[in-house]
């Protein structure tokens, strides 16, 4: 189920500062999350189409987003959402280079 999210006044910036500070991190970590499962959600979609990898692909860019800001590698804020499917686009990439391993493993040793 997609995350609706509570508190669309504050910016990305604000959300970041709340988690690198401390103050205020899970709800700020909450409010991104639900701010952007969706986006990564669609894009996991479109370019995997099908649905459970899409939602597996939301959850670790989102995962892999909250890393990187707890250890303060986004260099800018204001660009949160292009950071994001910056993660989503490696992810489905590496996605479809696995799924096409198997494929031709399957095609090679199926018979």
């Amino acid at each position: 189920m997609l995350a609706k999210p509570n508190r669309p006044h504050e910016s990305d910036a604000d959300l970041v500062r709340h988690i690198v500070m401390g103050d205020g991190r899970e709800r700020a970590e909450a409010e991104l999350y639900a701010r952007y499962q969706r986006r990564a959600y669609l894009y996991g979609l479109k370019h995997l189409r099908d649905a459970d990898a899409a939602w597996d692909l939301a959850q670790e860019a989102l995962a892999t987003l909250l890393k990187k800001i707890r250890a303060r590698e986004l260099a800018d804020p204001e660009r949160l959402g292009s950071f994001l499917l910056g993660i989503c686009r490696l992810l489905a990439l590496g996605e479809r280079r696995t799924q096409a391993r198997r494929k031709k493993l399957l095609a090679v040793y199926a018979e």
